[in-house]
């Protein structure tokens, strides 16, 4: 996009609102990836013009505050160096270049690390038209999964934003609708998308990730993958596909080959607590840990030997690292298929994002429903109903179900031919 192409999009569309939410998205994104600019001056921006229009979110600024924050935006890049290029294809070679980059940055090589590949040769870019799902009431974007990914029901799982980008949704900045809103406010779309899950799943053979734009009223799937999921939930979802005859007992076998089973475990508080506060379930199970409001504070903290919960406004790619080393995540902003929540989910930890009652005032000022929360407090998060409490709290365990009968496979697999199930295994 450039001032050229912002007017061609108002003609083309007739939707200036959307041009210019499109040019001022794009500034942005552009400086934070290709230049390393720092989120925080655009954010600064973003909540003086809500402010100065007396509105409650992005969402809510109409065109013309649009225009003058995207005026703004092109202002702050270029005092930092890094303004896009007028030129669309030397802008598409510097995003290019950005991604190619990222493979070294410090919290790409922490994820690779974290999940054994640091062996892998490197990364892709993909270049692809572009839909909008900034369009009005009738657009948006979402995340859907064909089962939860954080349970391993079968269930259409969906984060959905209205006249939103996809960014808006993953970045974990907004806090989406479900599956439900979404069959209510667009039902012909709520049945393509269950229908095209059901198909990518049975064509993959496998549990699917799926993003999706609706740009006025019509949907568009944009790309699609093997989802992300709970040790938890991988467990059962295995099961269930052996059972509903989509892989056999072996192939389960060969993808939970370096899932510990003993780790697996359906848990609870042993009593019941007054919660504080609640919030949405990104990743099951219950946690209870000190509260700390920072990776870096994380990390220390577990090298002493103390159970963490990571308590943050939103989190980022950058947090993978605190993420590691917690019981459970907790942030107040942000929706189920976050990347916090799809982080926490593969890691299996506790993970309720979304809590509303949680207000991060600074580096090391928080407060949960109007009471001080400070770093080293006691907080208890329970996965199963959202429920957030105070104090310090004793947790019981049992086995899952599903865990004895993959033991079952796995001991008449090694009984049959072991040394062919142990080659296949191996990593």
């Amino acid at each position: 996009m450039n001032a050229m192409s912002v007017h061609g999009l108002i003609r083309m569309t007739g939707n200036p609102r959307m041009a210019f939410d499109s040019y001022r998205r794009f500034v942005q994104s552009f400086a934070e990836v290709v230049g390393n600019a720092p989120r925080e001056r655009f954010d600064k921006l973003i909540a003086q013009m809500i402010g100065a229009e007396g509105v409650a979110n992005e969402a809510e600024l109409d065109s013309e505050a649009l225009e003058r924050l995207t005026d703004q935006f092109l202002d702050l890049a270029a005092r930092l160096g890094h303004s896009p290029p007028e030129d669309p294809m030397d802008q598409i070679a510097e995003a290019a270049q950005a991604v190619y980059k990222s493979w070294e940055s410090l919290r790409a090589r922490e994820y690779r690390r974290l999940n054994g590949l640091e062996g892998l040769k490197g990364t892709a870019v993909t270049v692809e038209a572009m839909v909008f799902g900034n369009s009005g009431g009738d657009s948006g974007a979402g995340v859907a999964f064909s089962r939860d990914p954080a349970t391993g029901v079968k269930q259409l799982y969906v984060d959905f934003l209205v006249d939103a980008q996809g960014e808006d949704v993953v970045s974990g900045r907004r806090s989406p609708t479900d599956a439900t809103t979404l069959a209510r406010r667009m039902p012909k779309v709520a049945r393509e998308l269950e229908e095209h899950a059901r198909a990518l799943e049975t064509a993959c053979r496998d549990v699917q990730d799926i993003e999706f734009t609706v740009e006025r009223g019509r949907l568009y799937l944009l790309q699609t993958r093997s989802a992300k999921r709970t040790p938890f939930a991988a467990v059962k979802i295995a099961v269930d596909l052996v059972r509903e005859g989509v892989i056999d007992r072996q192939e389960a076998l060969a993808r939970l080959a370096n899932v510990d089973l003993d780790a697996i475990h359906v848990s609870r508080f042993a009593e019941p607590a007054e919660p504080v506060a609640k919030a949405l379930i990104a990743s099951p199970g219950v946690a209870c840990g000190k509260v700390c409001l920072a990776s870096e504070q994380a990390k220390h903290a577990a090298a002493r030997g103390d159970p963490v919960i990571l308590v943050r406004r939103d989190t980022s790619t950058a947090d993978v690292a605190g993420f590691a080393v917690a019981q459970g995540i907790l942030t107040a902003v942000g929706g189920r298929t976050a990347h916090a929540a799809v982080v926490a989910r593969e890691m299996g930890k506790v993970c309720l994002v979304g809590c509303r009652a949680l207000k991060i005032e600074g580096p090391n000022i928080a407060t949960i429903d109007g009471m001080p929360l400070s770093e080293g407090d006691w907080i208890a998060l329970d996965g199963a109903t959202g429920e957030i409490s105070l104090g310090q709290r004793r947790i019981l365990s049992e086995e899952l179900r599903e865990a004895s009968i993959i033991r079952q496979w796995r001991a008449d697999s090694i009984g049959a031919g072991g040394s062919a199930w142990r080659l296949m295994a191996s990593p």
